[in-house]
């Protein structure tokens, strides 16, 4: 829990298509409005409702121009990791700051 207000979030367009992936280009140019001021991206490596999953490693890249926290949300998703057919999926996991993973059984 952050506690920043829910008048600090800012929604970020998604890819088209139905995609419920980020579109890194918008989230650039939101960084770019808030440069200087904190900021937490908040990535998805598989969601729930589509099982979609950001380009981690476009949005860790993004960090090379802008100062933000990437924090990734691998509640199941980042279990990809562990499998070399799907591990590419959440290439650049590695650079987020902080993860969050799902381990409940059942």
């Amino acid at each position: 829990m952050l506690g920043p207000g829910r008048d600090r979030l800012r929604r970020v367009p998604l890819l088209p298509g139905g995609r419920e992936a980020v579109d890194v280009a918008a989230l650039e140019a939101a960084l770019a409005e808030r440069a200087g001021r904190p900021v937490i991206v908040v990535a998805n490596a598989g969601t729930v409702n589509t099982v979609d999953f950001d380009d981690l490693r476009a949005i860790a890249a993004l960090k090379e121009r802008y100062d933000f926290w990437p924090h990734v949300d691998g509640a199941f998703g980042a279990f990809a990791a562990l499998s070399p057919r799907y591990a590419a999926l959440v290439d650049g996991l590695d650079a987020a700051d902080s993860v969050c993973v799902d381990l409940r059984n059942g």
